[in-house]
């Protein structure tokens, strides 16, 4: 009987992302001591004589991530995400190739903060939720035989232990494999060897799981529970050297979910306005898969500038007054009735700003005379309110009129400077009941309940039919285009980037990976 994977699959198969190892240098050693692994009762394993340290160089290569549970058919059974570490131009790079038989291309430099490495252990590496695996063959020759399920370390590095437990899938046993780590303060020198591998038994003792061998001086003990969400505690008990060693680890599970699970089969649109040499009337294009591609509606030049969020890219850069925008023109995969909005933006300045200044948005009625928004993601001050700051609204016909009084939905703090001159993550949300939620960088800034329930976005699509989605103004529902208002108002002051809309409300882990994402926009990039 398969102990573990019924363990695993019954009781672990939710388990939150692991947390990551610290990165170090590299270099290689050479005869180093001989070590036994074991006790004068037992048998004692001896390691090799020499060893190979961690870091950057002995990184490069290909990593798979394996599990047994939700493997998928387009790629080898077990194998759910590839990692690899290569060099270029100095830089060294990690690339999420494949995550669940999805090829997300997410690139990050191996430095970044989540992404670290055992100083001494080459041969595995974690990440967002998995644990990697070093491969020296060809991936299409690359045959799965385990799958590694937890990853433990003791935090002292400098005479460091790693223990991995693993699943055989060809004896359907578990195994314990252990690399000791070495630091030589003298030479600088990292090393590490792997001095033992051998089948373990388990022992379910709630709230923790113990790996017992029956041959060797080793059990390791992990608790269920995780005291920061990431993280799990282990004690291992074992004998190195014929010296006996009690020792604390910090414990990474393998989980059953994406690395990277933002599901983006609701993505409707994402405009990245990464557009070169684009001028009034040029196409701006749609990267969700849904052909809903833009019209830049333009009176000046060099309005998609070269300061956009990521790095090296372009961004919508308006002037007041230049009437500026990008129109997207109305199709039926944007009619939604539950949404969500994203869009990073930078303030220039908030002299002279009018009531409502446009992030993106969508008007709800053609040839309307007075507010009639569909929904709206902006910066003003609502009900004429000198005191401006970010907001998210809909239906603002039901909402804001018809005898209810001013309601302006989830807003941000008013007059904040950390809105000001640097750029800023926003994403808005809506139930299509009476729910409208407002995130900067991550945090959700307010979750607002309509004292009336304005229902549905699409309740009624022909009242808006034809009407575009703007981004950078509001649109003129009488002439279907952007920004061309005859009393030139309401245009965004500053820039936008990095703009997209899905079918559905994002849950916060999503908002805040998704800042993530692209907030370190130098060393990521999602394409």
């Amino acid at each position: 009987m398969r102990i573990w994977g019924k363990v695993r699959r019954n009781r672990f198969i939710n388990l939150l992302p692991i947390l990551l190892f610290v990165l170090f240098g590299y270099q290689n050693c050479s005869d180093l001591d001989q070590i036994s692994f074991g006790s004068a009762k037992k048998n004692s394993l001896e390691s090799a004589a020499s060893g190979n340290g961690g870091g950057y160089e002995g990184k490069l290569g290909d990593y798979v991530r394996t599990n047994s549970s939700s493997h998928c058919s387009e790629t080898p059974d077990y194998i759910q995400a590839i990692m690899n570490i290569s060099s270029k131009q100095g830089s060294i790079n990690a690339t999420l190739a494949m995550d669940n038989c999805t090829f997300p291309n997410y690139q990050t430099p191996i430095g970044d903060s989540d992404f670290s490495i055992s100083p001494y252990n080459n041969n595995y590496l974690a990440y967002a939720g998995a644990i990697f695996e070093k491969i020296d063959s060809q991936l299409a020759d690359f045959k799965v035989d385990h799958i590694n399920e937890i990853l433990c370390q003791t935090p002292n590095k400098q005479n460091g232990i790693d223990i991995i437990i693993r699943e055989n899938l060809t004896t359907q046993t578990e195994e314990a494999v252990i690399y000791t780590g070495s630091f030589d303060s003298v030479s600088g020198l990292w090393s590490s060897r792997e001095i033992a591998a051998f089948d373990v038994n388990i022992k379910q003792n709630n709230p923790s799981i113990q790996y017992i061998s029956s041959s060797y001086a080793f059990s390791l003990t992990v608790e269920n529970n995780s005291p920061d969400g990431k993280t799990y505690l282990g004690k291992g008990e074992l004998t190195i050297d014929n010296s006996a060693r009690s020792e604390i680890f910090v414990c990474r599970r393998l989980s059953d979910n994406p690395i990277l699970s933002i599901n983006t089969s609701s993505l409707v649109g994402y405009w990245k306005l990464n557009d070169p040499g684009a001028t009034n009337n040029s196409q701006i294009l749609d990267y969700s898969g849904s052909g809903n591609n833009g019209i830049l509606e333009s009176t000046g030049s060099n309005v998609l500038s070269t300061n956009g969020q990521i790095a090296g890219s372009l961004g919508l850069n308006l002037t007041p007054g230049s009437l500026d925008a990008v129109q997207i023109p109305d199709s039926n995969s944007l009619n939604v009735g539950i949404i969500s909005v994203s869009a990073w933006v930078f303030i220039n300045s908030t002299a002279n700003l009018d009531p409502a200044n446009i992030i993106l948005g969508r008007q709800k009625i053609v040839g309307a005379t007075s507010d009639q928004d569909l929904w709206n993601l902006g910066y003003n001050g609502c009900a004429n309110s000198n005191l401006l700051g970010f907001h998210f609204f809909v239906h603002s016909d039901i909402t804001m009129n018809s005898g209810n009084g001013i309601d302006c939905g989830a807003r941000g703090p008013e007059s904040d400077p950390a809105d000001l001159g640097r750029w800023v993550h926003i994403v808005g949300t809506y139930d299509g009941a009476n729910t409208v939620q407002l995130y900067r960088n991550g945090v959700l800034l307010d979750s607002h309940v309509y004292s009336i329930n304005p229902g549905p976005l699409n309740s009624n699509p022909a009242s808006f039919a034809q009407t575009p989605i703007c981004i950078g103004g509001p649109s003129n529902t009488s002439t279907l285009n952007c920004n061309d208002l005859p009393s030139n108002k309401e245009e965004f002051p500053g820039m936008i980037d990095e703009v997209s809309i899905w079918s559905r409300v994002l849950t916060p882990e999503e908002i805040q990976l998704l800042y993530k994402i692209q907030s370190s926009s130098k060393s990521w990039e999602l394409k």
